[in-house]
């Protein structure tokens, strides 16, 4: 915890919730993958950010999903990234 006058920040905020169980429907076109949702970390809680799908950059490409990382002062998000 960081005090600054009366300002209180709490940076060890706890483990994102399991994720939400979304329904993907069928690709709107040849080649689409789904990337997954996720939570991201808005200040005070937790919010969700569904899936979608979305065209590969390029052939071969494949999607690394977001995830939290456990870390000394709490969880941080690796954001998703082709590969």
């Amino acid at each position: 915890m960081l005090s600054i006058a009366d300002v209180t920040v709490d940076l060890n905020f706890g483990a994102p919730p399991p994720p939400v169980r979304e329904e993907m429907g069928p690709p709107p076109h040849r080649g689409y993958v789904w990337n997954d949702g996720y939570y991201q970390w808005r200040g005070r809680h937790y919010v969700w950010t569904p899936g979608h799908w979305v065209r590969p950059p390029h052939r071969g490409a494949v999607w690394v999903p977001h995830r939290w990382e456990r870390r000394e002062h709490g969880y941080v998000m690796v954001p998703g990234h082709w590969r």
